[in-house]
């Protein structure tokens, strides 16, 4: 994995542009719910059904770069943490929160760390999501 580019800010809402967004979720009740929720938090947010969609999304040669990856754990094909590695490989500055609806003893099947990995369980509330991106990205989007 190639080390974060140390020339990026930790914080995408410092950079005056709107942070990017990919939303990957199998449920399309879910992708249209985040979509609003991540743009009302300032996102420009591109949402996809699968993994697989994902990654052509960000493995184009002029694929976007996304500051943030929110991935369902759980889906047909890839597993979101399999995916998000694949993801952060791309983009090391990617920042990523996992979700779930499955109890949090799944998530630790399939590998995340409950007190290293950001984890929220679905469906997540406004305040709980601001709340993540806060942790990753060390500020809180502005409030609209």
């Amino acid at each position: 994995m190639n080390p974060p580019d140390e020339s990026l800010p930790t914080n995408p809402f410092q950079t005056g542009a709107r942070p990017c967004a990919l939303l990957v979720d199998d449920e399309p009740s879910i992708r249209s719910i985040m979509t609003l929720v991540l743009d009302k938090l300032g996102y420009s947010v591109s949402a996809v059904a699968s993994s697989e969609e994902g990654l052509k999304m960000a493995g184009k040669p002029a694929g976007e770069r996304f500051d943030l990856l929110i991935t369902d754990l759980v889906m047909p094909g890839m597993n979101g943490k399999d995916f998000a590695r694949k993801i952060v490989e791309i983009t090391p500055s990617t920042k990523v929160i996992f979700m779930s609806g499955f109890p949090e003893a799944v998530a630790i099947g399939l590998g995340i760390d409950l007190h290293k990995d950001c984890f929220l369980k679905k469906p997540a509330s406004l305040e709980a999501l601001r709340g993540a991106i806060a942790a990753l990205c060390g500020e809180l989007p502005p409030a609209e």
